[in-house]
């Protein structure tokens, strides 16, 4: 699978504020290098501004950024998923490994439209704009420890805790670790 990451390309599909703060801080952490990674919208503004920002590549075509891309991160909001799913599912998604921040869509829910693909949620909290806080992930059954590890060397630098819990778990951690952080932070 991956040896290293200088050799992964990875696909924000989606750059609203929590993908943007994933960027940020591994490019800040220096995890990855802006050439590995790609970032869509809708919005060709903000697009630029991402592209002049930040020094990453940017796309407005989705399926092209999934193509090129060895994990994607799928940052849209939840009542828009199902669409960008439907728009994705014909590339070579068993191949990658797709990382979900949609908040209440569990992992069923993505393997009706992306069968045999690995599959992960995150929920990450406010604090990682300041490295901190908690993150939790859960994960489809193929997923395989080496995902594991490569996703724990992305993230992990942008939190102070990593956790994988069972994916009937993490709308409680939601719930708790990151809506009510947010509020005290706040």
């Amino acid at each position: 699978m991956y040896k290293s990451l200088k050799n992964i390309k990875i696909a924000f599909i989606g750059t609203g504020n929590m993908a943007n703060s994933i960027i940020n801080g591994i490019l800040e952490t220096k995890t990855l290098m802006p050439d590995q990674i790609i970032a869509t919208h809708y919005r060709q503004k903000v697009l630029m501004n991402l592209k002049s920002r930040l020094g990453i590549n940017v796309s407005a075509n989705n399926i092209d950024a999934c193509d090129k891309s060895d994990i994607i991160f799928l940052c849209v909001r939840p009542q828009s998923m199902k669409q960008l799913l439907k728009q994705i599912k014909n590339c070579a998604l068993n191949e990658k490994l797709i990382i979900t921040i949609a908040a209440g869509l569990d992992l069923s829910f993505y393997k009706r439209y992306l069968k045999g693909a690995s599959i992960v949620r995150i929920m990450p909290n406010p604090f990682i704009n300041v490295k901190s806080g908690v993150m939790a992930l859960s994960s489809s059954k193929n997923v395989s420890s080496n995902h594991i590890n490569l996703i724990t060397k992305i993230l992990k630098p942008l939190c102070s805790s990593l956790i994988h819990i069972d994916d009937r778990k993490i709308n409680a951690f939601t719930a708790i670790g990151v809506s009510s952080s947010a509020l005290i932070y706040m």
